[in-house]
């Protein structure tokens, strides 16, 4: 038990971090920390029921939260923003929106990046050089993938609530489906006329049951970006 406690309270001076609870009680000294994240609204009715939240699309929702200091090893603790504090604050969820919007951008910092880049740049540091052959296998791999989520890596699904970012991505890779793999990021890949919804929606669902906790599930079914919004495959 000893060792246990040590161990627990080392953990928590590496990431110990301060804040006045008293500053939150004002609404513009928070303002520019407030942010969004997405969730799945049917694995959180009751949540929903106490916090402000809009629906984005079908099972998903947007939620909001202030952002505190950075912990020392880079994660980033925050205080889910309930009912109560915008009562307090004398606010309604379109200032929250408002203001998350631009901070989400400044914040979390949205990204695209290649499946191809992200794999080959694990490997490269999990096994040093990667042979020719095997990068040519990687970057020919069909179907096209791109990871969606921001730079932090937590929470990074938001980033499908920022329609600027969206219409970029849109941009860059036309009409795409969307595979919600976690909270923490988003797979998107280019519309193409072989490739199966229901055998998309399967493999999501089967990552969902067997490799996800079920406080990181977003959502079981695939949508689709046709450059105005998202809708459900």
């Amino acid at each position: 038990m000893e060792e246990v406690i040590d161990r627990i309270m080392k953990i928590y001076q590496q990431n110990e971090f301060h804040f006045d609870a008293d500053s939150i009680m004002d609404f513009n000294n928070v303002k520019d920390r407030i942010i969004y994240i997405v969730v799945n609204r049917h694995k959180n009715k009751e949540m929903l029921n106490e916090v402000p939240n809009r629906v984005l699309v079908e099972d998903i929702a947007v939620v909001y939260k202030i952002m505190l200091d950075d912990a020392k090893d880079g994660s980033t603790a925050s205080i889910q923003i309930k009912n109560s504090m915008m009562d307090i604050w004398s606010v309604d969820e379109e200032t929250l929106w408002t203001c998350a919007q631009e901070n989400n951008k400044r914040l979390k910092k949205p990204e695209c990046r290649s499946m191809y880049e992200v794999l080959l740049e694990l490997m490269i540091q999990r096994h040093g050089i990667v042979n020719d052959e095997l990068i040519d296998g990687i970057r020919t791999a069909e179907p096209r993938m791109y990871i969606l989520r921001d730079e932090s890596g937590q929470y990074g699904a938001s980033v499908i609530a920022d329609m600027e970012f969206m219409y970029r991505v849109y941009d860059d890779i036309g009409e795409f489906y969307i595979l919600p793999s976690s909270l923490h990021e988003v797979i998107a890949i280019p519309v193409r006329d072989e490739y199966e919804v229901a055998e998309m929606t399967s493999m999501v669902a089967e990552v969902n049951r067997t490799q996800l906790t079920e406080e990181e599930i977003l959502a079981d079914m695939v949508y689709k970006f046709d450059g105005k919004s998202i809708k459900v495959a």
